[in-house]
């Protein structure tokens, strides 16, 4: 089985994002006393251009345009949405961990994201 290497640079690219956001999700949850969805709230923006330019240059070999970058935040706004809707189930339903709980949500997303970015994005 032979593995497609766009998608092991989206692996590799999204393991490098991931953990910058996870990390500043751990500094900003447990070091500087912000709720959980405060520290999405604040984490994802700061994500977004690092991730961008990781994926238009490194993952699709695409250039910098207007429309892929509309589209990607637009992408990147409903997955925002979806995690904080992730997150409140996880944490006020079913009472699990914050840092647990957006884990999980994080390898679900990122399996979702891929699909978008490929089949529309930079199709």
């Amino acid at each position: 089985m032979i593995v497609n290497p766009q998608f092991l640079r989206y692996v590799l690219s999204s393991l490098i994002i991931n953990s910058l956001g996870f990390i500043s999700y751990i500094i900003l949850l447990e070091y500087l006393n912000f709720s959980a969805f405060m520290a999405i709230s604040i984490q994802y923006p700061i994500i977004f251009c690092i991730y961008y330019l990781m994926q238009t240059y490194f993952v699709f070999n695409k250039k910098i345009n207007g429309k892929n970058l509309v589209q990607l935040l637009l992408n990147l706004i409903l997955l925002y949405f979806l995690n904080i809707i992730a997150l409140f189930f996880c944490i006020k339903i079913l009472n699990l961990n914050a840092m647990l709980s957006q884990c999980l949500i994080i390898v679900i997303l990122a399996s979702i994201n891929f699909s978008v970015q490929r089949k529309i994005i930079y199709s």
